[in-house]
């Protein structure tokens, strides 16, 4: 693993802006919309975020949408970059929202206001998949340490087949307990026959993956610190993907005073010390989080149509045509 890649995150110390992953970038006059993260999950905060470079843009008033709630302004950033002498600022305004139905969701026209200038953007579609796409841990009572740390993987959507070239949205969630203190690394994927999108324009750390997200979730009574890493990966031939998914983690272990050093951190002595008062000092543990890849099959495309010109490029196209004649 190259060496950036090792770099371990202080999830633990971060307080973490939401920014998600596979921003969707649409450009209305002098504004710059978009919406993170992509897919939408259903029941879960997104946030759609206005750009400009001259002032704070607004939203003047929120359209009525079928499967959406709008939850109103959650904030204002601005940024300042210095590239080759030249300085360059923006101001984005931030609005949370909650997609409470599956699928393709139509935005109409929103009514923005920058400075004293008012402007409609144009209408665009978000995509919401279900809620229930990662399933919860085991109801039996934690017994090792497995228990209380683990990973999970899974598309980011509902299907179980895509073909060949076609983008799979994908999501490494790591779970611990909320008491305990850890670092992680960037996850590995151990696939064959995958490539990744490049995400090294947001993600200077890792170009595989966007930026983490942080939450919270209560799991058999427990509460469970998460941490959300989301890419995006296409297969390049038909096969059932096979394969792991490692992060390593460090975790933070208190020493109690006077206690000798158990040979087997992961033992009752791990968890007789890690609940307990009077520590002196820590150390720290090095555990490898894994799980196996999600079935998925990869389909291979389907026959061109006869006399058609098939280049066997794949991906999303825009087409632009001209009709020279006026019938």
């Amino acid at each position: 693993m190259p060496a950036k890649e090792k770099r371990i995150l202080k999830l633990y110390l971060i307080s973490v802006f939401f920014t998600g992953l596979f921003g969707l970038p649409l450009f209305a006059g002098e504004v710059n919309i978009e919406i993170v993260p992509q897919p939408l999950v259903k029941g879960e905060v997104a946030t759609l975020n206005l750009t400009s470079v001259k002032k704070a843009p607004e939203i003047a008033e929120f359209p009525e949408v079928d499967g959406i709630k709008w939850m109103g302004k959650s904030g204002q950033t601005s940024r300042t970059q210095i590239i080759n002498f030249k300085t360059s600022k923006s101001e984005t305004t931030v609005y949370r929202f909650i997609p409470e139905k599956i699928g393709e969701i139509k935005i109409p026209a929103l009514n923005v206001k920058l400075g004293g200038k008012k402007f409609t953007t144009d209408p665009f579609t978000v995509n919401v998949v279900s809620g229930n796409i990662a399933d919860s841990s085991s109801d039996n009572e934690p017994e090792s340490l497995r228990d209380f740390i683990f990973v999970k993987a899974f598309p980011l959507s509902d299907k179980k087949e895509f073909y060949v070239g076609e983008e799979i949205p994908f999501e490494i969630r790591a779970y611990s307990l909320s008491s305990i203190r850890i670092e992680y690394s960037w996850p590995e994927i151990e696939a064959p026959n995958i490539v990744f999108r490049d995400f090294s324009s947001i993600n200077r750390e890792n170009a595989k993956f966007a930026n983490y997200t942080a939450s919270s979730q209560t799991l058999n009574g427990k509460t469970y610190s998460v941490y959300s890493f989301r890419t995006a990966i296409k297969a390049i031939s038909p096969c059932e993907l096979k394969g792991k998914i490692n992060i390593m983690s460090r975790i933070i272990l208190p020493r109690q005073r006077g206690k000798q050093r158990s040979s087997d951190p992961f033992g009752d002595s791990f968890f007789d010390g890690f609940f307990s008062d009077g520590f002196s000092s820590y150390e720290k543990r090095d555990y490898q989080l894994s799980c196996d890849f999600p079935d998925i099959k990869i389909d291979a495309l389907p026959a061109s149509p006869p006399n058609s010109l098939f280049t066997g490029l794949v991906g999303d196209w825009k087409l632009l045509y001209e009709f020279p004649d006026t019938k």
